[in-house]
């Protein structure tokens, strides 16, 4: 009776989970929780809501209890990982993940997941001021804007990276991160114009040409967002980001042979970038090169095999490419009952063990 129970309060609180009543679905799922303590699952939804709220400390405390009960439940793992991260500790971030990993090697997800962190750890180390006439304060503060933007908090990441400036207002990287924080809100114009200052102070930036060029593209001025990421890869031939953009505004540009020898160049550089993967399949497709299309979409659901966007054109492009039935068609997660295009060790959704 109690597990039936404990059920009916788990799918009452994954419903108002999914309808964004956070404080419901977290008494709901602690009721569960109680009337069944060694259920997984339901230590995974709290922390999913725990992480909504916001609360990182009390997903690291879920997630322990939840590896105390299984030692092989990724999703603790996992998830704990991505508490640490967005405390803006990634070097605990990465080493449970990589616990994760332990247990599903072959998640692309997580891996792929890894490897961004670690490049990103590079880009902080990067974008932290290392001149001597910066004060220890300044770097300071900009590392807490780093940790604000990581998670996504872009309105209190700006808000405290003005005040940074305002004390020393010569930081070229500080400029380019305000010209990166304006670009992700949308403010393209002033996007440039912070880029702009960030390149007076160091021309040497190369994010910061990319950068301008892809607000420059948001604002249709194609020509100049060409030269821009050409300046980054004058800079840093291996620079994959400025090779992507380029594709993606060549493409725009009608220019859609130009924009796949880009994104090839990319792909060579960073192969684990399933949007990169997804798009040089969209040029493809502009040019009706099916096959070519389809192996994109494929590569890109290796790495994020939950990628809806990627899976609706591979279902599509099955019934125009000559060999469809070389293509496998996945396989439906017994547990959760989605599709998997990708045949992994786990669910890619609910992280359940496949059978063989």
């Amino acid at each position: 009776m109690s597990y039936k129970k404990a059920e009916a309060y788990y799918n009452k609180g994954t419903v108002e989970f999914q309808r964004g009543n956070l404080d419901v679905a977290l008494k709901y799922l602690l009721k569960s929780l109680k009337l069944n303590p060694l259920d997984v699952e339901t230590y995974a939804n709290i922390g999913a809501v725990y992480m909504k709220k916001g609360d990182f400390k009390k997903v690291i405390e879920i997630c322990n209890k939840a590896i105390k009960v299984d030692p092989n439940h990724i999703a603790g793992y996992a998830n704990k990982g991505m508490a640490y991260v967005y405390q803006g500790d990634l070097d605990k971030g990465i080493e449970s993940l990589k616990e994760a990993l332990k247990i599903a090697p072959d998640d692309s997800q997580i891996q792929n997941l890894v490897s961004t962190l670690i490049k990103q750890k590079e880009v902080l180390t990067d974008l932290t001021p290392q001149e001597n006439n910066v004060s220890s304060k300044a770097k300071e503060m900009i590392q807490n804007v780093l940790i604000l933007f990581q998670r996504g908090d872009l309105n209190k990441s700006k808000e405290l990276l003005e005040q940074v400036l305002a004390l020393e207002p010569n930081i070229a990287e500080g400029w380019l991160i305000m010209g990166q924080l304006e670009f992700s809100l949308n403010n393209f114009a002033v996007s440039r114009d912070s880029l702009k200052k960030a390149l007076e102070l160091n021309p040497k930036l190369e994010i910061a040409w990319s950068t301008m060029g892809s607000a420059l593209d948001q604002m249709g001025k194609y020509d100049q967002a060409i030269v821009c990421y050409d300046k980054a890869l004058e800079i840093n031939p291996e620079f994959a980001p400025a090779w992507n953009n380029k594709a993606l505004t060549l493409d725009i540009s009608g220019k859609h042979q130009e924009a796949i020898k880009c994104y090839e160049k990319s792909l060579e550089l960073n192969p684990h970038k399933a949007g990169n993967w997804f798009n040089k399949g969209e040029t493809h497709v502009k040019v009706n090169e099916y096959e070519e299309a389809l192996k994109c979409y494929l590569e890109a659901l290796k790495i994020e095999p939950t990628f809806q966007k990627a899976q609706e054109m591979v279902d599509l492009l099955r019934k125009k490419v000559s060999s469809p039935h070389e293509v496998d068609e996945g396989v439906l997660c017994p547990r959760c009952g989605k599709k998997n295009y990708i045949r992994t060790s786990h669910c890619a959704y609910c992280k359940f063990k496949m059978p063989n």
